[in-house]
C-alpha cells in the first residue's frame, strides 16, 4: 500500500493511480476548504464519562487540525500512562485517587497560521456511599413522617441528582447549583415528608443517586430502598347474620368484620365465654338464649339521675323508676333506708313515697335480676325542711293573722275614741 502525507488516506497499490489520485486530491481540497473556512476542532473524551473513585479512567484529546502541536498537562502529582499520535493523545489512569481531576487540552494548529485553541474538562468523580435514615418500623396511618437520604460524595457536587421513588414513580428529586470544593466532603440531602396511608403498607421507597452527564443523560451510580409498614386501629365492627329471623330450633350464623392493619383479631363473648373467629355458628336457637341485665338507670320524678344527690322537701311526693336492659326482662327489688312508712311499690321497678319525711333521707338501691345475672344502681335522696306549698301556706297564714289582729286593734281604737267623744258631749250639756 502507498501512504499519502496525511495519515487518514490510504491507496491500494493495485488500483489505477490516476483515477484514485484524482478522487483523493479532490477530497483533500474539499477538506482544506472546510478547515480554512470553519477552523479546526478540539475534542476531549473520557471513558467512562464519570468515574468512581479508585477505578481506572481513559482520557483522549484529539483535533481536526492537519498539523497540530498538542499539549495535555495535569496538575503536579498526576502521571498517567500516555500514548499519542500526530492528532491525538490518550492518557490511561489505572486508579483515580484525586477528586479534582481536570483535563486541559491545548492545540496550536501549525497549518492554520499557528492558531491556538484550548479545551478543558472537569472529570466527574464519585463514590457509592449512600445512606438512608429510616422512619419508625411501623407507621401510623394519617401521621406525617420523613424519609431522609444522604447522597454519595461527588465532585463537582452540582453533577449529583438524588431522587426518591415510590415504586417506579418519582416523588421528589433534588440537586444543587453549587460546584462545591474537591477538598470538602459536603453531601447532598433529600428529605421527603410523607403522610402514611393504608396503601403504603408493604410499599418500597427508593433513593436513587445519579450523575449528570449532560445532553439530558444521567448515569445511575447507587441506590438504597426501604419498605414501609403501616397500621391503623380497627374500624367499627359490622355484624351480619345469615338468616333475617331468629327461629327456635333453627341454626344461625353471625359474622363480624372490621378493617384494620394489621388485620384485627375477632372474638365473640357470650355468657362470659370467649369464642375466636370472624364467624359464630349457633346450631340451634333457643329462647333461653339471652343477656343479663345491664345499663340499669334510675329516674326521680321523671328526671334521670346522673350521680348527684337528689334534694326533696318534707311532704313532697317522690316517684323513683328503675329501668334496665336484659333478656328475658328483669325483676326489680328496692332497698330503702326508711322503715317503709309512706312507701308504695307500683308497676315493676317503681317506688313511690307519698309524703317525704326525714325517715326517707338516704341511699336507695335498685337491683335488676334475671336468670343470667344481676345489675344494680343507686340514688341518694336528701330530704330538707317543708314543702314549698306548706311554706307558702304558713307565710299566708302568718300574714293573715297579723292583718286580722291589726284590724281588730284598729276597730277597738275607733270604738274607744267614739265612746270617749260621746261622753264628753254629755258632760258639756
Amino acid at each position: 500500500m502507498h501512504k499519502l502525507n496525511h495519515p487518514r488516506f490510504l491507496i491500494p497499490a493495485t488500483m489505477d493511480k490516476g483515477a484514485v489520485y484524482s478522487c483523493i486530491i479532490s477530497t483533500v481540497l474539499a477538506f482544506w476548504i472546510q478547515t480554512n473556512v470553519a477552523g479546526f476542532e478540539v475534542w476531549i473524551n473520557t471513558n467512562p464519562p464519570a468515574v468512581e473513585f479508585g477505578d481506572s479512567l481513559e482520557v483522549n484529546c484529539s483535533t481536526t487540525c492537519a498539523d497540530p502541536s498538542m499539549t495535555v498537562e495535569y496538575k503536579p502529582g498526576i502521571h498517567p500512562n500516555r500514548t499519542n499520535s500526530r492528532d491525538w493523545i490518550t492518557d490511561r489512569f489505572p486508579s483515580i485517587q484525586n477528586w479534582d481531576l481536570v483535563v486541559p487540552c491545548s492545540i496550536i494548529c501549525l497549518s492554520d497560521n499557528n492558531k491556538l485553541k484550548e479545551e478543558k474538562k472537569v472529570v466527574t468523580v464519585y463514590n457509592r456511599e449512600l445512606k438512608i435514615t429510616s422512619p419508625p418500623e411501623v407507621l401510623k396511618v394519617n401521621k406525617t413522617y420523613s424519609l431522609e437520604c444522604i447522597g454519595p460524595r461527588v465532585y463537582p457536587k452540582n453533577k449529583l441528582i438524588l431522587t426518591w421513588l415510590r415504586g417506579s414513580e418519582i416523588v421528589q428529586r433534588v440537586s444543587t447549583g453549587e460546584k462545591g470544593s474537591p477538598d470538602e466532603d459536603k453531601r447532598l440531602w433529600n428529605v421527603f415528608n410523607l403522610t402514611a396511608s393504608g396503601s403504603d403498607d408493604g410499599q418500597e421507597y427508593t433513593c436513587l443517586a445519579e450523575v449528570d452527564l449532560g445532553s439530558n443523560t444521567t448515569k445511575p451510580i447507587t441506590n438504597s430502598s426501604v419498605t414501609l409498614q403501616t397500621y391503623y386501629p380497627p374500624t367499627e365492627a359490622q355484624v351480619r347474620k345469615t338468616a333475617d329471623d331468629w327461629i327456635e330450633g333453627k341454626s344461625q350464623t353471625l359474622s363480624c368484620n372490621a378493617a384494620g392493619n394489621p388485620a384485627p383479631q375477632v372474638s365473640w363473648i357470650k355468657d362470659e365465654q370467649i369464642y375466636f373467629g370472624e364467624k359464630l355458628h349457633i346450631p340451634s336457637v333457643q329462647l333461653r338464649d339471652g343477656d343479663k341485665p345491664q345499663n340499669t338507670s334510675i329516674s326521680v320524678n321523671n328526671k334521670t339521675v346522673s350521680g348527684s344527690p337528689i334534694h326533696v322537701s318534707k311532704g313532697d311526693e317522690v316517684t323513683m323508676t328503675c329501668d334496665t336492659n336484659g333478656n328475658p326482662p328483669a325483676t326489680f327489688q328496692w332497698e330503702a333506708p326508711s322503715k317503709g312508712s309512706n312507701d308504695e311499690t307500683g308497676p315493676p321497678g317503681v317506688l313511690r313515697i307519698s309524703r317525704a319525711t326525714s325517715e326517707h333521707h338516704g341511699i336507695y338501691k335498685c337491683r335488676a335480676t334475671n336468670k343470667y345475672g344481676t345489675d344494680e344502681n343507686e340514688v341518694d335522696i336528701r330530704v330538707k325542711g317543708q314543702t314549698s306549698a306548706r311554706r307558702l301556706a304558713a307565710k299566708v297564714l302568718g300574714f293573715t293573722s297579723v292583718a286580722i289582729i291589726a284590724a281588730a286593734v284598729l276597730i277597738t281604737m275607733i270604738i274607744y275614741f267614739r265612746n270617749k267623744r260621746k261622753e264628753s258631749k254629755k258632760q258639756q250639756e
